[in-house]
C-alpha cells in the first residue's frame, strides 16, 4: 500500500510539473509575440508585478511606447523565430524560477541620417550597449539591425499569484536585484 501511494505521489508530481512546464512555455511565446508586435499593455500584464512598486504600470507602457518612437529613432522588432532555451524550474523559497534564453532581433532607423565616416562608431557603439557582434548598418535605409540572444526570468510566486510571470535579465538594468533577493539570485547563478 505505502508503495502505491509513493508511486501515485510521484505520479502527480510528474503530471503538475509537466503542466507548470506548458503553461511556462506557453507564457514565454506570449511574452515574445506582444514584444514583437508591440502589444505592450499586454505584455505588463504578463510580468513579474513586484516591478510596479518600483515603476507604475502607466510610466513603464509610457517608457516602452518612447523608446520604440522618439526624436531620434524608431524601433520596431523583427518577427524572427525565438529558439527558447529553458533552464531548469528551480524552487526557491516561495517561488518557482527559470531562465529562458532567446533569440531577438530588432530594427532601429535613425531619424537623422548617419553620416557614412561616423557609421562604423555608431555600429561599435551598439555592439557594446547591446552585447552582441551582430549589429549591421544599412546606409540605404539609414538604420540598424540588431540580432542578439536576450534573457528573461520566469517566476511564479505569491506576488503572481503563482502564475508565470517575466522579467528581462539585462546586465545594464539595476531592477533584477531590486526584485530578486540574493538567496533566489544565488541559486540561479545571476
Amino acid at each position: 500500500m505505502k508503495k502505491i501511494f509513493i508511486a501515485l505521489l510521484l505520479f502527480i508530481s510528474t503530471i503538475t510539473l509537466a503542466q507548470d512546464k506548458k503553461s511556462l512555455e506557453e507564457g514565454a511565446t506570449k511574452m515574445y509575440n506582444y514584444t514583437v508586435n508591440a502589444e505592450y499593455d499586454k505584455l505588463l500584464d504578463i510580468t513579474y508585478p513586484k516591478i510596479f512598486t518600483l515603476i507604475p504600470k502607466e510610466k513603464m507602457l509610457q517608457a516602452f511606447e518612447s523608446m520604440v518612437d522618439n526624436e531620434q529613432t524608431t524601433i520596431k522588432m523583427l518577427d524572427e523565430a525565438p529558439n527558447f532555451k529553458y533552464g531548469a524550474i528551480t524552487k526557491v523559497e516561495d517561488g518557482y524560477y527559470c531562465i529562458i534564453d532567446h533569440d531577438l532581433a530588432m530594427e532601429m532607423t535613425f531619424k537623422e541620417a548617419i553620416p557614412k565616416d561616423q557609421s562604423e562608431m555608431v555600429v561599435n557603439l551598439m555592439k557594446k550597449r547591446l552585447e552582441t557582434d551582430k549589429v549591421i548598418f544599412d546606409p540605404e535605409k539609414n538604420s540598424i539591425t540588431v540580432h542578439k540572444r536576450a534573457q528573461v526570468i520566469a517566476i511564479a510566486n505569491k506576488l503572481s499569484n503563482n502564475k508565470w510571470t517575466y522579467i528581462n535579465n539585462d546586465k545594464n538594468s539595476p531592477y533584477v536585484k531590486m526584485l530578486l533577493n540574493e538567496s533566489v539570485r544565488t541559486k540561479l547563478g545571476l
